[in-house]
């Protein structure tokens, strides 16, 4: 036995090194799926490192309270009144924002002094009400950031723990020594071209600030303050609250540090009964939060690198095939002197095991480099740094992976080897490759699934987990050390298992194979039968109970003889059908695709699946980007949105008015409202808000979102009073109309018609009570309003302003807004002459509708730069598939290549035929993986916007992922054709 092994493998290493070419194309393709696992897998760690690692400093402390955001985590009733009580949480600003106030943090501190003396310190971030702040500006250097995060702490004590230090190594506690010194992020210095030692300006707030310093934008990293990490942020004192308007402490996140670690749980407990209004996170809650955000990150590319491994499976089995086809001679020769054909098989086998190991070993150097490549992509997806680090499980894991899946693709091509005769040593010419049949290879496919499906289990079993049913609370956030599956999930594997084992067992049968032992002898028959239809189902049941990763392996193999098979057809009908207009070179381009369609599809299929992942994310972003931007135009009412205090209106409605490039303007004055009775005037009945809400929790139907309750409350909290001559947003409407000039005066109103209000029943005619929160006059608080028409709020809503709206005029005088702002339509040229006059009127904000696109478009970009990286590398692998194909079929033609050169063709004729042939294989390959994208696409639009799907598909993109597809196919056959196309025919002629 061991000698056998010695034979193969001496064997194996010596035909290696002879088909030095063709081998090194098939460890390139190897070696591009294990890059991919080994670089995706080693970034998994380093991520994994960042955010499981310095918990302290990612809370910013032992403890973080905060305030409970109610659309993600609603209170119950009893938490609602224990929040009234305490008066801990309570609204500030224009905007009813919660905070918790003066009288909140002292009462927080006694209770701290009261249950835990001596063991905490206290420290909070200030929350800055309403729109003061948000707007940075340099104006020596005419410079502005509209959209910014203010970050204002106590800087003797912020953070807790780490340290906030500028670019030039000084920490924040010593650049800030006055109120009017502000410290900036460098992506905000960037965007304001901005220096240390230069003035800043902040909106609707009363003074000039000196820039001390910068600091890294990943000071603030991580998912807390995602947002800043894209807008930019900057630190001021708490002193500094003296300049705003009100002034007063209103804190959104309170950060404690304990003296005495050992008491984290139990305060961290005692405040979650004490203050159940409020959100409590100690560090082992982030590292729970964190560590299934890696889970999921790990899971993200596991999967897509086992995907690029088993696209790079496609070389690997047309390698082998050309491998076993041009030494069929030698395996004649092997069976003459009494070789038989498992043995072949198994000497093909181990060939392919070394392949795997060495091109594994090259994939890992190559995976450690494309690590450095694509750590700036995963540090912008998290806003945080992160560092290299070389841990034995990535290479391990694709070292094990990439032998395995080498070997086990590498089994299919090696069983027509043990098909050869041994006649072929007397004709070997006139002797044709035989099938391994077509039951042999069906028995093959089962046993390559089920052999893939146990390497590819611990890299996706994860995604196989079972959900959470609720019981699972952060109170407990004990590592799991097993993933458990759903039971569902489980029996569905065991069956498939079950059935590929039967099938896989009639194959065997029907394909006569394993029959010496039984030969004549009927027991033996009977237990063979017995075997393969009834023990080997059983056994593969099992194995699909315990492997459940068998779904998703059947499933990619599914899919891939679909795709195949498409492709083989197309190649087929573009071969024998494409006209080639009298083109000498594009006739025998498309004979040599014809000729070698098999392998040509298969080629296609590895460049269709990158492209189709990556057209998919790349086509998806622009949809909704162009979506967004179409949308916030329409429904803006505008291009420029202002902002004013109620002092201010007088003014700013006079300076648009005199002000020349202004177009067009209208005011808007937005109230809280609460409704209280509907009259539904076609059932001739009035239904008071508190029926309607019990209505909408009996009409829910569940799900994912939020409830038709919650919706409802949304449609009817607030009111826009605006003027309706000019400036009214453009809505698709459910039912009804838009308000006319006619309107003005009149108590009609267009209401939002989202699934709670459909549901309810709300239509046209309905009349409307609504009782004005801000108003004490019980005379002019409640007014009614007739539905004239319903706006379609089911869709993406960019509305800045209220779900409803009535003309302005129809409201009493004496009704004051929450808030006024102006919608504006100003000439484009002027933009920047109307930011700088309403940057010198105090107690207002000008904001540009187009700023708020530039920010969708950052956050998508950010959210998608990841996924969009991990389908490249899938990509890349397909390039690499193209090469070694691409160079596989030249080698085998260098005979034709050599006989048209001796006819007479230049070296330039010989390229540009072979890139043509190459070229069509591109666009087939671009044109499918595209066009599979766009359908997938085209089914999702439906579901996200209602506007024309022709519209949104974006076209210019779909081309040009087929130019990429092209420009990948041509880079990849110049590579390893420009050789061949130069090589002298005698050379080939002689020898071949």
């Amino acid at each position: 036995m061991l000698q056998q092994l010695r034979f193969y493998y001496k064997h194996s290493l010596n035909d290696l090194a002879v088909n030095g070419r063709r081998t090194f194309f098939a460890l390139l393709a190897i070696a591009a799926g294990v890059a991919a696992i080994v670089s995706l897998l080693t970034l998994g760690v380093m991520i994994d490192d960042t955010l499981t690692g310095s918990l302290q400093e990612s809370n910013r402390g032992d403890i973080r309270i905060s305030i409970r955001p109610f659309d993600e985590d609603p209170l119950s009733p009893e938490e609602e009144d224990a929040r009234e009580q305490d008066g801990v949480v309570q609204e500030y600003g224009p905007f009813d924002e919660l905070a918790i106030g003066q009288e909140g943090l002292e009462t927080i501190q006694a209770w701290l002094d009261e249950h835990f003396p001596g063991v905490a310190e206290l420290t909070y971030r200030q929350l800055v009400t309403g729109v003061a702040g948000t707007a940075v500006r340099i104006p020596a250097k005419d410079t502005v950031n509209p959209f910014t995060v203010p970050l204002i702490v106590e800087t003797a004590k912020y953070p807790w723990y780490g340290d906030v230090v500028s670019e030039d190594g000084r920490p924040l506690d010593t650049l800030i020594n006055a109120p009017t010194d502000i410290v900036i992020s460098r992506n905000l210095a960037d965007k304001l071209n901005a220096e240390v030692g230069d003035t800043l300006r902040l909106n609707s707030v009363n003074a000039d600030f000196t820039i001390r310093g910068i600091v890294p934008t990943d000071v603030e990293g991580g998912f807390e303050n995602i947002i800043g990490a894209l807008i930019g942020f900057y630190y001021l004192d708490q002193q500094a609250m003296t300049f705003f308007d009100g002034g007063q402490v209103t804190a959104d996140n309170i950060y404690l540090r304990l003296n005495d670690l050992s008491q984290l749980d139990a305060m961290d407990d005692a405040l979650e009964e004490r203050f159940p209004y409020l959100n409590i996170t100690s560090t082992e809650d982030v590292r729970s939060q964190n560590e299934e955000v890696s889970d999921i990150l790990t899971q993200l590319v596991s999967v897509m690198g086992l995907i690029s491994l088993l696209i790079g499976g496609i070389g690997i089995i047309n390698t082998m095939n050309v491998v076993v086809s041009r030494r069929r001679v030698e395996v004649a020769v092997l069976k003459t002197i009494g070789f038989e054909a498992e043995q072949i098989t198994i000497l093909f086998l181990v060939e392919a095991f070394i392949m795997g190991v060495l091109g594994s070993l090259l994939g890992i150097v190559l995976g450690w480099v494309l690590t450095f490549a694509i750590k700036g992509v995963a540090e912008n997806f998290l806003a945080q740094s992160l560092t290299f680090r070389i841990t034995p499980e990535p290479p391990l894991t694709g070292l094990i992976v990439g032998a395995l899946i080498t070997t086990i693709f590498g089994f299919l091509p090696t069983l027509s080897a043990g098909q050869v005769r041994p006649a072929t040593v007397l004709h070997p010419a006139e002797t044709p490759m035989p099938k391994a049949g077509r039951l042999r290879s069906f028995a093959a496919v089962i046993v390559v699934i089920l052999a893939l499906s146990l390497v590819a289990q611990p890299m996706i079993g994860g995604l196989l987990a079972a959900e959470d049913d609720g019981t699972n609370t952060t109170e407990s956030v004990e590592p799991v050390e097993t993933t458990p599956t759903s039971p569902d999930i489980t029996m569905i594997s065991a069956s498939v298992g079950a059935v590929l084992g039967f099938l896989g067992g009639v194959a065997v049968l029907a394909g006569k194979m394993f029959t010496d032992w039984t030969h004549k002898r009927w027991p033996r028959r009977i237990l063979r039968w017995l075997l393969f239809l009834v023990i080997m189902p059983t056994l593969t049941g099992l194995f699909g109970f315990f492997v459940p990763a068998v779904l998703f392996l059947l499933g990619a193999f599914i899919t891939a003889g679909i795709l195949y098979v498409l492709l083989w057809v197309v190649v087929i009908i573009i071969g024998r059908f494409f006209p080639s207009l009298g083109i000498v070179d594009l006739k025998i381009a498309l004979r040599s695709i014809l000729a070698a369609r098999g392998r040509t599809a298969s080629t296609l299929l590895a460049l269709a699946v990158g492209i189709f992942t990556l057209s998919l994310i790349s086509m998806l972003t622009t949809t909704i980007l162009d979506e967004f931007e179409r949308l916030i135009v329409e429904q803006s009412g505008g291009n420029v949105l202002i902002f004013a205090s109620g002092d201010t209106l007088e003014t700013v409605e006079t300076t648009l008015a005199n002000f020349d490039g202004v177009e067009s303007f209208a005011v808007v004055g937005a109230h809280d409202v609460e409704l209280l009775t509907v009259e539904d005037v076609s059932e001739n009945q009035t239904i008071t808000f508190d029926e309607l809400r019990q209505r909408a929790i009996e009409l829910d139907p569940g799900g994912a979102g939020p409830g038709y309750d919650d919706l409802l409350d949304f449609a009817f909290r607030a009111i826009d009073g605006r003027e309706i001559d000019s400036n009214l947003p453009e809505f698709d409407f459910y039912a009804g109309r838009q308000l006319i000039p006619e309107d003005n005066g009149q108590p009609v109103m267009v209401m939002t018609a989202n699934e709670a209000t459909i549901a309810l029943g709300f239509e046209v005619g309905d009349r409307l009570t609504f009782r004005f929160v801000d108003s004490d006059n019980p005379e002019t608080n409640t007014l009614t309003f007739e539905v004239v028409g319903m706006k379609d709020g089911r869709g993406i809503d960019l509305n800045t302003g209220s779900p409803n709206y009535v003309p302005l005029d129809s409201l009493p005088p004496e009704l004051e807004p929450g808030q006024l702002s102006a919608v504006v339509q100003v000439d484009e040229a002027r933009l920047r002459d109307l930011q700088r006059t309403f940057n010198e009127i105090p107690g207002t904000f000008l904001l540009e509708t187009r700023l708020l696109n530039d920010l969708i478009n950052r956050l998508v970009t950010q959210f998608t730069a990841f996924p969009i990286l991990v389908s490249a590398l899938a990509l890349f692998t397909g390039g690499v598939v193209i090469a070694n194909s691409v160079a596989l079929t030249t080698m085998e033609r260098r005979r034709e290549i050599a006989i048209m050169k001796a006819v007479g063709l230049q070296r330039e004729r010989v390229l540009s035929m072979l890139l043509l042939e190459n070229g069509i294989m591109g666009i087939i390959g671009g044109l499918t993986g595209v066009g599979i994208g766009a359908l997938m696409l085209f089914l999702m639009l439906t579901q996200l916007f209602d506007s024309a799907i022709g519209d949104s598909i974006p076209f210019a993109t779909a081309f040009l992922l087929m130019g990429l597809a092209l420009l990948i196919t041509l880079i990849a056959s110049v590579l390893t054709v420009w050789g061949a196309s130069g090589e002298k025919p005698l050379n080939v002629l002689r020898y071949d």
